[in-house]
């Protein structure tokens, strides 16, 4: 470190102390991005596990998650010109009377929320703070709201949940639909990508006014933990040079960097931030198997889609659902961002007020087993899920054993000790090398999901090969295979693009491989799982010394839907496994027809007659 680094970190130092916090976080990420923030900060990020996503505004008056403009990519309206005055317009109408952020923040605190994160602005560009920089504002005459002492929503929202001790975030869109230079989008989640290079003029001003508001809400409201961005910015001017192996856009690196001088421990969202930002943001979706890095789910309590409170009719998820949501998120090493769409009067629905209520419950005999934990470090558990810290693991079980006999596949580490999380009560707990057995009570203790607490000695030693389930099968996703070739993706998706799949697979040269254990020798039916597509050609599956061909079909049924993606299933011939053991499967192509061989999702090894 030069001298002069060194006298500025020194003076970094004294300045954060004198605010109170006492052990400053490096600037300087162990991450190899240096606009990115440390990797100590982000740890601290991971250890929440649990935050709140507030989206409320004058959109909340229409019962309607829609929240754009409608134009097509030529200009011209999607949508009734004076309808769509009509929604921007609801800022004349806004009116919440009945908000009090304290009972807002007070739930939270009780549904064990450690972060929440609010709607600044959204698309409409209508601001919930006062900004100087538009009219359209919460706190200008036009909306009514303004004369009422809690006028300036999110400086009221902030004060009451730090009050909790809860961290802060605030939502902001790209786009901005009220702007004369902001709404240079098509559709939802698609932007012109030409509209700097034809309206340079229009596009400086625009960046001008979001970098000003930006720095209005992490200056005005004290101490901002995270900065949640919405959808993608237009392409600006590009680096010459690769950034971190990717070409960054000079917009997005000046805003970073505009955020990162107010403040270094600001943890930024990934959208419109290309690779600087410090988390994924998968909304609406869980992805199958995580997502490599940092990252947190948002998703809904209502469903049906749409962030915005959706009238008195909507339909919510149970507490148990929310519940097994947030412990299948944990267990795969993310946050879960759970958001709330409040009444048009500032006040949550009976349902959003049920589900927090019933998590905390839960929580309060369990957090534990959430906050502070990484993801699970076992493969397929058929009983439910996992969650690990230090030498701990946490199981949770949603299906209870029959027989008494709780076994964690996989785990030869020695096991100290076990028991129930509730209540501590003590487990009997053996081994055998391979698995690890736990005896529980006959009936379950907690109806959604009872957490055991496993305590290992020394080092945890796992298998994390697949292994059959209790009816013989083998399920290999893609998303555990060794991936081969000079093409060959796993993709997991992204924002609302549901993935978990194979992609590229354009090279003779890709191939997929997993290992798998075999405890109860037969004959089985593969199936392979792919996502519909255009795909056409022939591949081979081997495993061990045995080889199968297989043709892909258009017809080959389909045999899910999840959303727009539907499932194709094509079943090449039986192959017959002798012995116990551990096996090795390599599925690669031997022709491809059109672009990619096909987007697989995963291969079953059915069993369809066991060994004598």
């Amino acid at each position: 470190m030069t001298l002069k680094n060194s006298v500025l970190a020194l003076l970094l130092c004294i300045i954060l102390s004198n605010s109170g916090c006492t052990t400053p976080l490096p600037v300087k990420t162990e991450r190899g991005a240096a606009h990115q923030v440390s990797a100590e900060r982000m740890e601290q990020f991971n250890d929440w596990k649990f935050g709140l996503f507030l989206h409320w505004g004058p959109w909340a008056q229409s019962e309607d998650g829609k929240i754009w403009r409608g134009q097509s990519r030529d200009g011209e309206l999607q949508n009734d010109a004076e309808q769509i005055q009509k929604n921007l317009d609801l800022n004349k109408t806004f009116n919440p009377v009945d908000f009090d952020p304290a009972d807002w923040a007070a739930l939270a605190k009780e549904a064990g929320i450690r972060y929440v994160v609010f709607t600044a602005k959204h698309h409409d560009g209508f601001c919930n703070w006062d900004t100087k920089q538009t009219d359209y504002r919460v706190t200008h005459p036009d909306c009514p709201y303004s004369a009422n002492p809690k006028a300036d929503i999110t400086k009221n929202l902030t004060d009451a949940f730090r009050k909790e001790n809860l961290a802060i975030g605030y939502y902001y869109s790209h786009t901005d639909q009220h702007h004369p230079d902001g709404n240079w989008w098509w559709r939802h989640l698609y932007h012109d990508p030409d509209f700097v290079t034809k309206f340079p003029k229009r596009w400086a001003n625009f960046a001008k006014f979001e970098t000003e508001q930006v720095r209005e809400l992490l200056t005005g409201y004290g101490r901002t933990d995270i900065f949640w961005f919405d959808i993608e910015w237009p392409h600006g001017d590009w680096y010459g040079t690769a950034y971190n192996n990717k070409v960054v856009r000079k917009d997005a690196l000046d805003l970073v960097n505009m955020i990162r001088r107010i403040d270094p421990d600001i943890i930024v969202n990934d959208r419109g931030t290309d690779v600087l930002g410090d988390f994924a943001t998968p909304e609406q979706q869980v992805p199958d198997t995580g997502v490599e890095g940092y990252w947190e789910a948002n998703i809904t309590i209502s469903n049906g889609g749409g962030y915005w409170y959706r009238g008195p009719d909507s339909d919510y998820k149970t507490t148990p659902q929310l519940i097994r949501m947030l412990v299948d998120i944990a267990a795969k090493g993310g946050n879960f961002l759970m958001n709330i769409g409040p009444r048009p009067d500032g006040t949550f629905s009976p349902q959003e007020i049920e589900g927090l209520k019933g998590i905390g419950k839960w929580m309060n005999l369990n957090s534990e087993s959430i906050y502070g934990t990484r993801r699970s470090p076992l493969g397929k558990l058929e009983w439910g899920k996992c969650t690990a810290k230090d030498n701990k693991l946490y199981l949770h079980v949603f299906n209870w054993p029959k027989n008494r006999t709780l076994t964690v596949p996989g785990l030869r580490s020695t096991p100290a000790k076990a028991y129930l999380l509730a209540g501590k009560k003590p487990l009997d707990v053996s081994g055998n090398g391979l698995d690890t057995f736990i005896t529980v009570p006959k009936k379950q203790p907690h109806p959604v999901n009872t957490v055991i607490a496993l305590e290992i000695e020394g080092d945890l030693d796992v298998e994390t090969i697949a292994r059959q389930d209790s009816k013989g099968t083998v399920e290999l996703t893609s998303g555990k295979a060794e991936l081969s070739g000079p093409t060959i993706k796993y993709f997991w998706g992204s924002g609302t693009h549901h993935g978990g799949y194979i992609q590229n697979w354009k090279s003779p040269q890709d191939s997929l491989t997993w290992q798998f254990r075999i405890d109860t020798p037969g004959t089985f039916q593969p199936q392979v799982n792919r996502v519909d597509a255009a795909d056409s050609g022939e591949y081979t599956i081997s495993v061990n010394a045995k080889t199968l061909h297989a043709a892909l079909k258009a017809d080959d049924k389909i045999i899910a839907s999840k959303g727009k993606q539907k499932i194709r299933q094509s079943s090449p011939t039986t192959i017959t496994l002798n012995k116990p053991g551990i096996y090795t499967l390599t599925i690669k192509p031997k022709r491809i027809d059109n672009e990619n061989l096909m987007m697989l999702k995963e291969i079953k090894l059915i069993k369809t007659k066991f060994n004598n």
